[in-house]
């Protein structure tokens, strides 16, 4: 069980990390 909830947890900050990855480079092209 614990390991289920690790290895969503790493995604979820795998994804989140992603997003503001994009969001970082969007920001860029825009400025």
């Amino acid at each position: 069980m614990q390991l289920i909830t690790d290895s969503l947890k790493e995604e979820e900050e795998y994804i989140y990390s992603h997003m503001m990855k994009k969001r970082y480079i969007q920001l860029l092209i825009i400025n």
